[in-house]
């Protein structure tokens, strides 16, 4: 897999320089070899070692003989390359497809990166991106609940609630969520979003001590909560998340910049463009560009049946 995907990027590489090869400009220090008047750049092999290795050595570090044979195998590749444009296989609608998503993509990140080099993060940058986050953090509650099959089971509970029973003690006897039931009912600590809708919208209503008035529905049964406390999320400190919190900084300038440049092209979708078979096997094989990361969820209890 290692070696198909080198194979890949060499390729698109040696044919997107042959096909523009009056463009291209290798210094004398930068060149590694010539094949047939098309200059290899060193940088071109750096590149391809980083592929290889799957980033896990560089050329610089290369014994003799790795990059002897190395060399050779990307002289290979390009000499492959050029054999198979003059046959014309790069017209060829399944080559030409994955020749143009490897340059997109090789072009997409060279750009991107100079931008970034052009409009650097700042510490400014990070701080405030961690205060929206922390913001946007939800509260958290700490409740008990009793779970039944039915809303009957549910109404006489809550009238020997309401008669002075221990509400700990019927969630022990009666409860069909067996996380919690030994505990007396207790969730212990949760954001709602860490439950169904139903029975997370019920906590956020309830004061502290307060139980619900009627029982709240669900795919699970009928839920009898009991509200303990709440109380404000307690965030990581910025030293301790400022890598995530970078590259949230780094994917929404890039996608503010990319958005800027969509506003700015003609772009024109065909309704009926189905992408073929063989076209997504081959593009799956050569392996799929990665995608931005997205932040983490909080960690939620999953004991409970009321958890999603």
């Amino acid at each position: 897999m290692k070696y198909r995907y080198a194979l890949a990027l060499a390729i698109a590489a040696a044919t997107t320089t042959a096909c523009s090869q009056s463009s291209v400009d290798v210094k004398d220090s930068e060149l590694l070899a010539t094949v047939n008047g098309e200059k290899i750049s060193t940088k071109e092999f750096d590149s391809f070692v980083a592929a290889v290795s799957n980033g896990s050595t560089t050329a610089d570090k290369l014994t003799a003989e790795q990059r002897t044979q190395l060399v050779d195998r990307l002289i290979g590749m390009h000499v492959a390359a050029a054999e198979a444009t003059k046959a014309g296989l790069d017209k060829q609608s399944e080559a030409a497809a994955q020749l143009s998503l490897w340059r997109s993509n090789i072009l997409s990140e060279a750009m991107t990166k100079e931008y970034l080099e052009k409009n650097k993060i700042s510490d400014a940058d990070i701080q405030a991106e961690y205060d929206t986050q922390v913001a946007a953090m939800p509260r958290e509650y700490h409740a008990s609940h009793i779970l039944v099959k039915t809303q009957e089971e549910a109404d006489k509970l809550i009238a020997q609630i309401k008669g002075g029973a221990d509400f700990a003690a019927l969630a022990k006897k009666n409860s069909q969520d067996p996380g919690s039931a030994k505990n007396g009912g207790d969730l212990g600590w949760f954001s709602p979003a860490s439950m169904v809708p139903e029975f997370g919208n019920a906590v956020k209503t309830l004061e502290n001590g307060k139980m619900t008035e009627t029982p709240v529905k669900t795919q699970f049964g009928y839920h009898i909560i009991k509200m303990q406390e709440s109380r404000a999320p307690s965030p990581p400190a910025l030293a301790d998340v400022k890598t995530q919190v970078e590259g949230l900084v780094r994917n929404k300038k890039i996608e503010t910049y990319l958005e800027g440049l969509r506003k700015g092209a003609k772009i024109s979708i065909t309704p009926v463009a189905k992408s073929s078979s063989s076209s997504s096997s081959a593009a799956a094989e050569a392996g799929a560009a990665p995608a931005a990361a997205a932040p983490a969820e909080a960690s939620t209890p999953a004991a409970s049946p009321a958890a999603k």
